[in-house]
């Protein structure tokens, strides 16, 4: 494993892996640093372990589960009789055929989710 999630406090992908010193001289720790905001993870035996650590993040993938069911309920998409998309806001009520014309859906939640989702996701 050597994929790192941005820093959870500054959004800095500038991360890395250190060595810290040993204990009694047997074991060295690996605790991921930011090095941008000098945010650290939590200690760890291993690279690995200090990575996963790092990456696991309960409160943030809690609320992407939430906003993604959030999301499917509220939208949903389904065809006219002549096979053209029609969308469906299930919370308002609302329809388009096209889904750059939901401009008008600023202010139904599944929008707003889909963009916390996104940005969750680094898109």
């Amino acid at each position: 494993m050597s994929e790192f999630k941005l820093c959870p406090f500054c959004g800095g992908e500038n991360v890395g892996v250190e060595s810290l010193g040993s204990y009694n001289g047997k074991l060295s720790w690996k605790q991921v640093w930011c090095y941008d905001c000098s945010a650290t993870g939590n200690k760890a035996e291993t690279e690995n372990s200090a990575i996963e650590s790092w990456n696991t993040r309960p409160l943030e993938s809690a609320l992407e589960a939430e906003l993604l069911e959030m999301a499917e309920a509220v939208t949903s998409c389904s065809r006219t009789e002549h096979g053209e998309h029609m969308w469906v806001c299930m919370h308002c009520g609302r329809v388009t055929a096209n889904m750059s014309d939901l401009d008008h859906y600023k202010g139904c939640p599944v929008l707003q989710a889909r963009a916390i989702i996104n940005r969750l996701k680094g898109g």
